[in-house]
């Protein structure tokens, strides 16, 4: 991950409770995602018919995990640094 950028909290800016509370819920609604998406996961019975097909639907399924699994681990960076 780049340098996490946090927002500055100051009085004329969004309170620190309130970005506190967007990241948290942005956070949530990802680990929501990522438990749906492991619930899809890709069944080799669905794939036999075509070979290799199955491979390629575990390996696009596991970048899709991965991929939310950065995003939830960013957002729980930015939650932490705003908190401090």
């Amino acid at each position: 991950m780049s340098e996490l950028i946090l927002p500055v909290v100051h009085r004329n800016g969004t309170s620190r409770a309130e970005l506190l509370e967007q990241a948290c819920d942005a956070g949530a609604a990802i680990s929501r995602a990522l438990n749906a998406l492991y619930e899809a996961g890709p069944n080799q019975r669905d794939y036999y018919v075509k070979p290799g097909h199955w491979e390629k639907a575990l390996a696009q399924h596991e970048r899709r995990i991965e991929t939310l699994k950065a995003l939830l681990t960013e957002l729980q960076a930015q939650a932490e640094g705003i908190a401090e």
